[in-house]
């Protein structure tokens, strides 16, 4: 699908004018390319109002901008003959529909997210530069930030914050997971963003799962106290106290793994019904030796309950810096239960092998396992 299509068919289904197969044939677009959903996510907050606010000087500038697109819509958009049927006049008239204003709205957000547009990164005639911490698969680090919080990385994970943190906010961004142990300040709280969930906090340590293309994103408090709350429901908030964690279903992964499994049998009606399930439970600790699961991993230990292959399969990849893929798909909603300390990757999957047969075949040469019966 050329990208042209791709904002078309995103401009309808908002404006509610897309058929059910041009749905379909959108959702599979998302599917090949992921990239592209952070796009769909921005241009939603579009929709709600919640335009990302860009400085204090900015504002103008972007209602200018917008008023500019505007113009040129209008001068490019067909004109159509107009028949007034009382009075017999004709004239002549520019239609525009409302969707190719959300398809303007698209394609200044793709500018914005393929970096054209630093809005975010500017405060008055000020540029602020974005600092960014990222570890590969197969690796973790440790980052000390400027008020002295300490945030431990794990694998695939990437922390950004302003060169100014500390100064007059506290505020990060994480993809990935990550553990922080914040440095009390009331006066300034530290602000946690991640794409389903946002955190509050004054000063606490707590663990943050929130991988892109995982079905759940989690908040695990290990002291102190942590506020939660969710993009576009400012109103709902949670507390968290300690030894519990808050649960998330991820609304678009759900949709997406449901569109690519059975698409056919997809529905408008259903896509719009699956929403985020939140839950909030205890800590799980490991029998062998108490450890927090949750945060097992700060030692260098992969702990698992009934988890399906499928999801496992995304631990392994980060884990073991490799690629898996199943050549039988009926292997992906198997469960397994498991703890692993320092083995490597083929002793992982020989353990795994006892509990439920399967096969595998490792090719070093492109780091990929692939998993069949």
């Amino acid at each position: 699908m050329e990208q042209n299509k791709f904002w078309d068919l995103l401009a309808k289904k908002k404006v509610g004018e897309a058929t059910p197969e041009e749905q379909l044939e959108l959702n599979q677009y998302l599917i090949e390319n992921p990239s592209m959903v952070e796009v769909v996510f921005q241009i939603d907050a579009l929709w709600r109002g919640s335009f990302p606010h860009a400085g204090e000087t900015s504002n103008e500038e972007l209602a200018a901008a917008w008023q500019d697109i505007e113009k040129k819509i209008i001068m490019q958009s067909p004109t159509v003959v107009i028949v007034d049927e009382v009075s017999e006049k004709v004239g002549t008239r520019r239609f525009v529909k409302m969707w190719y204003r959300i398809a303007a709205a698209a394609a200044v957000l793709f500018a914005i997210a393929s970096g054209f547009f630093l809005l975010n990164n500017y405060r008055g005639d000020k540029q602020v530069k974005q600092n960014i911490v990222s570890t590969k698969n197969g690796s973790k680090s440790k980052i000390d930030l400027p008020d002295g919080t300490q945030v431990w990385l794990n694998a695939g994970s990437k922390l950004m914050y302003d060169e100014d943190f500390g100064k007059e906010s506290r505020n990060v961004e994480l993809v990935g997971e990550a553990y922080f142990d914040v440095v009390h300040n009331k006066k300034m709280p530290f602000f946690i963003k991640t794409r389903h969930m946002n955190i509050k906090v004054l000063g606490t340590a707590f663990n943050v799962r929130a991988y892109p293309g995982d079905i759940i994103t989690e908040a695990s408090l290990i002291r102190g106290a942590i506020e939660v709350s969710f993009p576009g429901r400012p109103m709902e908030k949670l507390l968290l106290k300690p030894q519990q964690k808050i649960t998330i279903v991820n609304r678009d992964t759900v949709l997406i793994n449901t569109v690519a499994a059975k698409p056919a049998e997809v529905s408008p009606a259903i896509q719009e019904s699956v929403i985020p399930v939140i839950s909030v439970s205890t800590l799980s600790y490991n029998k062998t030796d108490s450890a927090v699961i949750e945060t097992s991993w700060l030692s260098n230990k992969m702990i698992f309950r009934k988890k399906e292959f499928g999801d496992l399969s995304k631990d392994i990849e980060r884990w073991f810096n490799v690629t898996m893929q199943f050549e039988d798909s009926s292997l992906i909603k198997r469960k397994f239960t498991g703890t692993f300390h320092n083995e490597n990757i083929l002793e992982v999957l020989n353990a795994l092998q006892l509990t439920y047969p399967f096969r595998f075949r490792f090719e070093k040469d492109n780091n990929t396992v692939f998993i069949y019966r």
